[in-house]
């Protein structure tokens, strides 16, 4: 299964800006190029305006039938993000891809909890991880 991780696009006042709704399309299409079987592809997302606004965009470049609010993925929850995503993934055994779009410090907390080291992660960039390898790949920046 392949995971990617997606911060959402620029924002002010909660809500994607023009430049951020351009970078994320931008990011779809990256996301399109890579031949995602969407009938096995999950999409989650922040309960967050800007990310719920993020994950519509490539919702609609990809495809994709649903899009799945994940309360561990919004800002400050205090849930642990990475766990409760890699149980995510162990429960949907079926699926191919899971994208999941967040903010900083959430997934800059994943990809330190994978490797031991820290990474600046910018609007609309995508991260590919591995929860049992431990391996993580920036796949695209907008």
């Amino acid at each position: 299964m392949r995971i990617f991780l997606v911060r959402h696009g620029d924002a002010y006042d909660g809500c994607l800006t023009p430049v951020g709704q351009e970078k994320i399309s931008r990011t779809s299409d990256f996301l399109r190029s890579l031949g995602l079987d969407v009938s096995k592809t999950a999409l989650l997302t922040s309960q967050l305006p800007r990310a719920v606004q993020t994950a519509e965009i490539i919702q609609k470049t990809l495809g994709l039938s649903e899009i799945l609010l994940q309360s561990y993925l919004t800002c400050d929850t205090r849930e642990n993000t990475a766990v409760s995503l890699a149980s995510f993934t162990t429960d949907h055994v079926d699926l191919s891809a899971i994208i999941a779009v967040s903010h900083e410090p959430e997934i800059e907390w994943i990809l330190y909890s994978l490797v031991g080291s820290y990474r600046a992660v910018r609007n609309g960039s995508v991260y590919e991880v591995e929860f049992q390898n431990r391996t993580v790949a920036c796949l695209f920046v907008p």
